[in-house]
């Protein structure tokens, strides 16, 4: 609290600190250089720009940060511009001579500081600032639509993925945030939409999905002929009962089908004999997929479905199953439309016309087949055109499909 003191100083030594104060300052000005007096000027000749310093000199061969940018200067100290190689580095000097940094230039990316990062030799996904980019063998970036795996992806002008809605010649795709395109249904944050197996939006709600069951086998192959030349996709929930004809799985996912899990034996008995035995079956299969396909999956159908009622022998074990696939992460399908060829008939005609009438009915169909059934290859060859010429679409199950689910009677 000593403030008398404090004021008494101030009063006896205001004096001498005016005159030390006034001292300091003129000596700083003395050993402080003029910042302004070395600054340097841009001079201009036929050839180009050059810096001259205060002293007369001027960089070359050389960098120099001039108002906050980086310049380089060549070996007789003219400002470079466009692409230069420094060091065994590239850099990009706009026509200015400013040293580009943190950007695009054309389909080349600098880098933070300023250098091109070079990607020759170990091509593919690269992230920078946020977002993927698909480099060439040369550096360059890829634009347009491109194919990783399974999947589609469309990279922007700038070469980045893009997300979101897009409209391309004519047709709207959805693609999601990873950049995937999106089939089947998705929801966009506002409303849900249909897109169709190559992506595009359908304006429409007459689908049908194919679902064939208990192969592969003998019929398979003839099978994805057919929808080969129709350009259609379907689902296959596969077995092993035929195991000569599993390398088939592998076909099917390759042209673009969904696989999903079956069953491995197909016996009811053991199958639903408890929880522990129709999980052991079920990865049994699952093991068998990703065998042939490098994939596993979270899609199956149930061995007769979740209504079975061959399972009646073990009480609850159908309410018990739904209940733990949804906890498992897994995702079942049942089906709305019998084609009737799993013992109602063996005529071709009939499985046909049971098909065309049930998806009458339904704006989504999902048709339970056979492909281990020659009778029913023969009704699918020629039902996918007589659908196709009446406005539906056909598509394959995904994980983003709405279920159709029976009534679970055990």
């Amino acid at each position: 609290m000593n403030t008398g003191r404090i004021k008494a100083f101030s009063k006896g030594t205001s004096k001498v600190l005016s005159i030390v104060l006034t001292a300091a300052i003129v000596f700083s000005l003395c050993i402080i250089p003029d910042i302004n007096s070395s600054a340097g000027t841009w001079q201009e000749n036929s050839t180009g720009w050059w810096y001259e310093e205060s002293d007369g000199s001027y960089p070359s061969e050389s960098w120099k940060q001039i108002d906050g940018n980086w310049y380089y200067f060549n070996s007789v100290g003219y400002m470079v511009t466009g692409w230069r190689e420094i060091s065994g580095t590239y850099y990009y000097f706009d026509s200015n001579g400013i040293m580009a940094a943190d950007k695009w230039i054309g389909d080349y990316y600098v880098d933070a500081s300023g250098a091109w990062t070079e990607t020759a030799g170990s091509t593919g996904w690269v992230m920078k600032g946020g977002r993927w980019y698909y480099y060439n063998e040369d550096g360059s970036v890829k634009t347009g639509w491109i194919q990783s795996g399974r999947d589609w992806y469309y990279l922007d002008a700038d070469g980045g993925v893009h997300t979101g809605w897009l409209s391309d010649g004519g047709d709207w795709y959805y693609m999601a945030s990873d950049g995937k395109m999106s089939v089947d249904w998705i929801w966009d944050g506002s409303a849900w939409y249909l897109m169709s197996a190559e992506g595009k939006w359908i304006n429409d709600n007459k689908i049908i999905y194919l679902t064939f069951d208990d192969g592969p086998g003998p019929y398979t192959q003839r099978l994805l002929n057919i929808l080969s030349t129709n350009g259609v996709k379907a689902t296959f929930f596969v077995t092993a009962a035929y195991p000569e004809y599993s390398y088939l799985i592998a076909q099917e996912y390759n042209a673009g089908h969904t696989v999903g899990v079956h069953t491995y034996t197909h016996n009811y008995q053991k199958i639903y004999a408890s929880e522990a035995a129709y999980w052991s079956d079920f990865e049994k299969m699952e093991n068998v997929i990703e065998t042939q396909t490098g994939s596993r999956t979270n899609l199956f159908r149930f061995p007769g479905g979740s209504s079975n009622k061959v399972s009646s022998f073990n009480s609850g074990v159908m309410t018990r199953l739904t209940i733990q696939a949804d906890q498992k992460g897994y995702k079942y399908f049942d089906w709305n439309v019998l084609s009737g060829d799993a013992g109602d008939t063996t005529s071709s005609a009939k499985v046909y016309e049971n098909m065309v009438n049930g998806v009458k009915t339904h704006n989504e169909s999902v048709i339970l087949c056979h492909d281990i059934k020659d009778y029913t290859i023969d009704a699918i060859e020629d039902f996918i055109p007589w659908a196709l010429s009446n406005g539906y679409t056909f598509l394959p199950l995904s994980e983003n499909s709405r279920t159709v689910h029976h009534t679970v009677q055990n």
